[in-house]
């Protein structure tokens, strides 16, 4: 049985293809659009993954990693931006995120960091 995965990008159609993707390899994601959506899923014992994006209106993705991190320090956050910058992906691997995508990436190199 696949980890289950929560999806946050404020883009639909990004959403939508990652969502579908996940499907096709066997994963159940859990899409939202608002990052503040997904917290409430998060107790410290929550066995799966999240895939977020960075740049996102209201709660953006490093505030989430934040507020995730503090719930369960073990959880698998792999970090996404369309904006590529290299003092934003070294600030989320130094809060702890578990990988960092800049987009556009392929569905296989999503696949090869999903832990």
């Amino acid at each position: 049985m696949q980890p289950q995965v929560i999806l946050i990008d404020d883009e639909s159609s990004i959403l939508n293809a990652l969502a579908q993707r996940l499907n096709i390899e066997g994963y159940e994601p859990l899409c939202f659009s608002h990052a503040e959506q997904a917290l409430p899923l998060l107790e410290s014992d929550w066995p799966g993954v999240i895939i977020s994006d960075i740049n996102m209106p209201g709660m953006d993705g490093i505030e989430f990693l934040k507020q995730a991190l503090d719930r369960d320090q073990e959880l698998a956050v792999i970090m996404l931006t369309g904006h590529g910058d290299v003092s934003i992906a070294v600030e989320a691997m130094r809060l702890g995120a578990y990988d960092f995508l800049e987009k556009p990436f392929s569905n296989e190199h999503l696949l090869d960091v999903l832990p």
